[in-house]
């Protein structure tokens, strides 16, 4: 062993009874040596069994309590017993740990039972609270609403003043729109309705409406007909007869479903002073709707009122469409120009508080529009047929425009012809005086 590494001190007794060897070197590093001992208890029995191995001599016929065989039984009971104890404490180690784990588990399972609680506590409050929100939200937009509903409301005083100061539209307006309409149908029913299919109507709705339009069924089968060469003049007066009963008859209609000619015709009789009333609301109505509601209005670009009409024209008209039935898109797209115009002429109408009317002349008498002898005032003939009695309107195909008062709500009680209608009158002999029914307009 190099001299070099023997330390001044080779062992040094610890505390705990260890040896301690330092080593000289400038490391100044401790090894410490535990030399295990044997216990006081070890030591007694190996002096006990000295003794017994001593005196074994006067023992020695007692083979089975031999020295030898004692010390190999002490031994092994001390191993058994050592033994015993070593697997006693590992079991012991084995089942503690696991009975904590157990307890620790049933723990956790516990909390997450009383969390899950919760969170379902927390869902339950939180979808009233959404519901409460929801709830809110609706009466503050309601509470909005009507502030801005209210708001919008103008004073008696300024209904008042509004509704003797509005004018409306002048004359011009109203006219350029009735004639703007009347050229849509008569280049719709030239295009689609003029020659092939010659059909006749087979529902009964659209034989009571044709027979509206002529003196006999026979008639109108004849305008149906390729003879006649009328047949696009005819579907004319068609049209035009439902536009007068669905909307321009009625032009409050386009705001409001009301029974306009009834309120009309109770403020007509009403001591006269009435009528100035009836047509200040109608104007301030219909405009102030119209500003509110715009294209909400029932009879607005995609209003019910309009969508309907449009379709009963179509089922009306593609049987005697020379596009025929199976293909009506044209159709469909010239009737619906047709009544927003018609809905166009229909809000100025309303909106003016001159009295504007857009109908068919008729015959005092019977209330028809034909069979009556025209008045040039407020007839302009298209065509003279041969036979019948001369001067006689056998269809009207086209309505006149009629103003009764004037924009300022007074003189309803006279009326100017804006337009006139237009027929078909036979040529024939003159009629005697006491035959003539003339227009009452």
């Amino acid at each position: 062993m190099d001299q070099s590494l023997k330390p001044n001190r080779p062992f040094t007794p610890a505390s705990d009874g260890a040896m301690v060897l330092c080593d000289p070197r400038p490391t100044n590093k401790r090894i410490t040596l535990h030399v295990t001992t044997p216990s006081l208890d070890h030591q007694a029995k190996k002096t006990k069994m000295d003794k017994q191995d001593q005196g074994g001599a006067n023992s020695s016929t007692r083979g089975d309590n031999s020295p030898s065989q004692r010390l190999q039984l002490d031994n092994s009971a001390f191993g058994n017993t050592r033994g015993s104890q070593n697997l006693e404490k590992t079991e012991t180690s084995t089942l503690l740990p696991q009975q904590d784990l157990y307890a620790q588990l049933t723990r956790y399972e516990q909390e997450q039972t009383d969390l899950r609680a919760q969170l379902d506590d927390v869902k339950a409050k939180t979808h009233d609270l959404e519901a409460q929100v929801t709830a809110k939200d609706k009466q503050l937009q309601k509470l909005k609403d009507l502030i801005a509903f209210q708001s919008l409301q103008p004073t008696a005083m300024a209904i008042k003043s509004e509704a003797v100061t509005i004018q409306g539209p002048d004359d011009s307006a109203v006219t350029d729109k009735f004639t703007a309409l009347r050229f849509a149908i008569a280049n719709l029913t030239l295009a689609h309705l003029n020659g092939h299919p010659f059909s006749k109507p087979t529902k009964v709705d659209h034989k009571e409406l044709f027979a509206r339009l002529t003196q006999t069924e026979e008639d109108y089968k004849d305008y149906l007909g390729a003879s006649s060469g009328f047949k696009a003049f005819f579907f004319e007066g068609v049209i035009w007869t439902k536009l007068i009963d669905e909307l321009l008859s009625r032009p409050m209609s386009a705001f409001l479903d009301v029974p306009e000619g009834l309120i009309r015709d109770r403020a007509y009789n009403n001591g006269g002073a009435s009528p100035q009333k009836f047509h200040a609301w109608r104007a301030y109505t219909a405009d102030f709707l119209q500003d509110v509601l715009g294209p909400r209005l029932p009879w607005g670009p995609h209003g019910k009122m309009r969508s309907l009409l449009v379709g009963e024209f179509v089922e009306l008209l593609s049987r005697y469409s020379t596009l025929g039935a199976s293909n009506v898109a044209a159709l469909t797209q010239e009737l619906d120009n047709v009544v927003d115009k018609a809905v166009n002429l229909a809000w100025l109408m309303a909106k003016s508080r001159a009295y504007w009317v857009c109908s068919f002349p008729i015959c005092p008498r019977t209330k028809s529009p034909y069979g009556f002898i025209y008045n040039k005032d407020h007839i302009q003939v298209k065509e003279h047929l041969e036979g019948g009695r001369r001067g006689m309107v056998d269809l009207v195909g086209r309505p006149g425009l009629f103003k009764h008062g004037d924009s300022d709500g007074k003189q309803y009680d006279t009326h100017v012809v804006v337009k006139k209608a237009v027929a078909l009158v036979y040529e024939g002999k003159k009629p005697k005086a006491a035959d003539l029914d003339y227009v009452d307009c």
